[in-house]
């Protein structure tokens, strides 16, 4: 038995040693077959992951499509309309086009259209200026002139704008007289005439008193009593003051309405002077009624104080005050207009 065992225990190390000399190289190559079969189940993973990525991106390009065609149809449609008003807009530029240069035709140049304006301006200034004496509307007409001519940029305007400019400032320097404030200024005075108290309204005549003395008992002459009775009388009968002035007599109602009466009518004066620009109508006026105010109202009365204020405010002013004349600008317009 143990000699059987010993024959039989090499053949044992035997097939040992022949399996484990054989054992490495199929391990490998299952090993191989194993990571193979990973590596192509990774890749079928990673391609199936990656596939639906591209499905997905598609289906959002796809979206994206339907939306930027959507928008390019509307912009589209939106680009026609805008180019068919463009088109009717040029349409209607060149039918004002067409228009204008009609109007060119007929008209002439802008030059001369400009010229023809200036001329209307220049002569309706010196209308204004020199029989309406309306300053203010003289600066604005040759104004408006000097603008006509700066539009045409010409360096053949200058001297007509330089004869412009200085006639706009020379009539600047005129003080502008508000005519219808002085009238409504005096109209107001006017009103007031009434009011005023006169000077005999306020005077105080003393009146005498009766200082009549008992006669002492004690004389008893009769011519005694007579010279007391004489002195007594001659008192009452005479008064004695001291004027620097001589006395004015006093006024009846008659005459003081007819006083009021005469202020009324010089102020009405004044106030037709006023609008009709004549100057020594109205200064004259003024003066005749500085003079009444002062001979026949009281001077310290606040209302007469205003008013002689008032009227010695207006006396001065001038509706006519010397005026420059527009010949020049006149003489340098036609210069310009025949070209020299």
């Amino acid at each position: 038995m143990e000699h059987q065992t010993q024959k039989n225990h090499p053949a044992s190390n035997q097939e040992t040693i022949i399996k484990s000399s054989c054992q490495p190289t199929a391990c490998g190559f299952k090993l191989f077959l194993l990571v193979l079969i990973l590596i192509l189940v990774g890749a079928l993973i990673y391609g199936a992951s990656w596939a639906l990525q591209i499905q997905k991106r598609m289906n959002s390009l796809a979206g994206q499509q339907s939306i930027l065609s959507t928008r390019f149809s509307d912009l589209n449609g939106l680009f026609q309309a805008q180019s068919e008003t463009a088109q009717n807009q040029l349409k209607a530029l060149g039918n004002y086009q067409a228009t204008l240069d009609q109007l060119k035709q007929t008209i002439g140049s802008n030059q001369s259209w400009v010229l023809a304006e200036v001329d209307y301006l220049l002569h309706t200034a010196q209308f204004d200026l020199t029989i309406q004496h309306q300053i203010p509307q003289t600066i604005l007409l040759l104004k408006a002139a000097d603008d006509r001519l700066n539009a045409l940029h010409d360096a053949k305007t200058l001297a007509l704008r330089d004869q412009l400019a200085k006639m706009i400032t020379d009539l600047s320097a005129i003080p502008i007289v508000d005519k219808t404030g002085i009238y409504l200024q005096l109209k107001a005075l006017d009103d007031t005439v009434d009011q005023l108290p006169l000077i005999q309204d306020h005077l105080q005549f003393s009146t005498t008193q009766n200082h009549t003395t008992p006669i002492p008992a004690s004389i008893k002459s009769k011519w005694l009593d007579l010279l007391h009775t004489f002195k007594i009388t001659l008192k009452e009968i005479l008064i004695i003051r001291h004027h620097e002035q001589p006395i004015e007599p006093l006024m009846t109602d008659q005459y003081r309405d007819l006083l009021n009466i005469r202020l009324h009518v010089l102020f009405a004066e004044a106030e037709w002077a006023t609008l009709n620009e004549q100057t020594s109508l109205y200064q004259s006026i003024l003066n005749q009624l500085q003079t009444i105010f002062q001979h026949y109202f009281i001077q310290t009365d606040a209302k007469l104080l205003t008013m002689q204020q008032t009227l010695h405010t207006l006396q001065p002013i001038n509706f006519s005050p010397t005026l420059p004349d527009l010949t020049p600008v006149l003489e340098a317009f036609q210069k310009l207009q025949s070209g020299k």
